[in-house]
């Protein structure tokens, strides 16, 4: 197993307009070409609707190789289970209106999936990680 101490996470990583949209590939194209040398980095995409996101993809990709996650996601039983404990727990603790919103466990259901798909796709790979 090869260790990956330092995930980097994109999320709605490209902005609203197309002069922006510009101005942050350039950031992102430097800053991943800068990054891609550390042999225990990774990237993760979660992307967007943007028809501009498969550019950042594509150079993730390019500069990253096996260690690029675009859309890591599971949705097997376990996770399923992970899940209902999830908003158990949310609904238990914090009483049953007012202390919650429906967003935020809308929310946590994806962060999960991805959550599980990531460490499936990174042992899938042979990568764990270790943030120390």
């Amino acid at each position: 197993m090869q260790s990956i101490k330092t995930l980097l996470l994109f999320v709605h990583a490209i902005p609203g307009t197309a002069e922006k949209i510009q101005i942050y590939m350039d950031r992102w194209k430097h800053f991943l070409e800068g990054r891609a040398g550390e042999p225990h980095t990774a990237v993760c995409i979660l992307s967007t609707q943007s028809t501009y996101m498969s550019d950042l993809i594509d150079l993730a990709k390019d500069s990253f190789g096996e260690r690029c996650f675009v859309d890591p996601i599971d949705e097997n039983e376990s996770t399923m289970t992970l899940i209902g404990n999830d908003l158990a727990l949310t609904l238990s603790g914090r009483g049953s209106r007012d202390q919650w919103i429906p967003y935020e466990i809308w929310t946590s259901n994806n962060a999960r999936m991805w959550t599980e798909g990531l460490k499936k796709d990174f042992e899938e790979r042979g990568y764990n990680y270790d943030g120390n």
